[in-house]
């Protein structure tokens, strides 16, 4: 009789173990979930606070001449007999100014062999040089690569963009300790396809398509025997081709019977990338206000990344509803890159007992081509509906070479 009772507090209190235990399972996997939601809305909310912010500046409720300081409030780098810039700013496809701050390095080699790398701009209070690099934010257009090439009206835009950059550099180097960090902050205008970068990055060195001979490359920031640097031949898109009918990656998308997709690619343009082309520009225009698009490989840094995008509509386009947006062309896109490796990290931290997966991704927008709806699963998930698709996540977190180079045009 006694090892009966024992047999029945034996199981009783193994049943009361585990059910005390997948208490703790549940509770360790709703706080993970609430975990990684608060990190997804802290990107919300800074691509809301710098969205507004573009929409306020481009409605004109801040006049040009009350965000500027210099004297003559002209939109130029250097007003007249000043050696001190007015504003810290580069393009993405020339060298002169980008290659620059490179003699800081001296003689150190590692100093040297990472200037090019863009995410040592996120950690820059370690490297002197990187911070300097860090002070000057980016343009592009894919019409021109040279300052004096824009117009008034385009070098106003940029100069009043330019007035994010220290709060975005604030926030981008204040997330250190932050699961999901932003790798990036930007916007483009529907108008011209000009973009804006709070960071300094180059394109001409990393682009496969402009590093050719023809195109002037290679390029490095190696200074030549006359004392400059080799940039891009081109200075307008009547000198050449154009990449027309040619997509962001140089390769033949359509002919004048049968166009790209993309309406920009029939265009002539002097450099391959137009942003509006790019999938978290595209897919802005079927949704409104703030979203996350779907995985894509950043074209720059060739990471598989989300971006939280800003649906910008100006005031004289809005009505009494933000829902109404979704119908309206956006006037421009403002764009927070996240680097999906840090979920990766947190994955392979976890407990292998606690299952838990993510879907990040939105639905497919019917008017952008080329995506997956993306669901990122624990990788010791132990559904067995799961492991073909794990398998394949595995392979996608790890930047399987033959599936990037076959998504890297998206």
């Amino acid at each position: 009789m006694l090892k009966f009772y024992q047999v029945q507090v034996e199981q009783q209190l193994k049943e009361y173990v585990l059910k005390r235990y997948n208490m703790y399972l549940d509770f360790a996997s709703f706080s993970e979930r609430m975990i990684i939601t608060q990190q997804f809305q802290k990107i919300t909310s800074i691509t809301q606070t710098f969205g507004t912010l573009t929409q306020n500046l481009m409605d004109q409720k801040f006049n040009f001449d009350e965000l500027v300081s210099w004297e003559d409030k002209q939109p130029e780098r250097y007003s007249k007999g000043q050696v001190k810039p007015n504003f810290l700013i580069m393009n993405g496809y020339q060298l002169k100014d980008y290659c620059g701050l490179i003699n800081f390095c001296y003689q150190n080699q590692t100093c040297i062999d990472n200037y090019n790398d863009y995410s040592q701009q996120l950690y820059n209070f370690v490297d002197y040089v990187q911070y300097e690099k860090s002070q000057y934010s980016t343009w592009t257009y894919q019409m021109a690569n040279d300052w004096d090439q824009l117009n008034n009206e385009q070098k106003q835009f940029i100069v009043e963009m330019d007035l994010q950059q220290v709060f975005g550099v604030s926030y981008i180097f204040n997330q250190q300790n932050d699961i999901i960090q932003a790798t990036g902050i930007y916007l483009t205008r529907q108008s011209d396809g000009l973009l804006y970068e709070i960071l300094s990055y180059n394109l001409i060195i990393s682009d496969s398509v402009l590093s050719q001979p023809q195109f002037g490359g290679p390029y490095s920031c190696q200074v030549n025997t006359n004392g400059s640097y080799s940039e891009y031949i081109y200075t307008n898109a009547s000198q050449f081709y154009g990449f027309l009918y040619q997509d962001d990656g140089g390769e033949t998308c359509g002919d004048i019977n049968n166009p790209c997709s993309c309406p920009y690619y029939n265009m002539k343009r002097l450099t391959p990338i137009d942003w509006r082309c790019r999938p978290w520009y595209q897919q802005s225009d079927n949704t409104f206000y703030i979203t996350f698009t779907q995985p894509y490989l950043d074209i720059s840094s060739k990471t598989v990344c989300s971006t939280s995008i800003f649906k910008v509509v100006l005031s004289q386009n809005t009505t009494a509803s933000i829902i109404d947006q979704i119908n309206q062309q956006q006037d421009a896109v403002y764009a927070t890159d996240i680097d999906l490796k840090h979920l990766l990290s947190r994955f392979a931290l976890s407990e292998q007992s606690i299952d838990y997966s993510y879907l990040v991704s939105t639905n497919t927008d019917p008017k952008s081509t080329g995506f997956i709806p993306q669901v990122f699963a624990h990788p010791q998930m132990n559904f067995s509906n799961c492991l073909k698709k794990l398998y394949f996540y595995k392979k996608y977190f790890q930047y399987d070479f033959f599936y990037l180079q076959s998504i890297q045009n998206f």
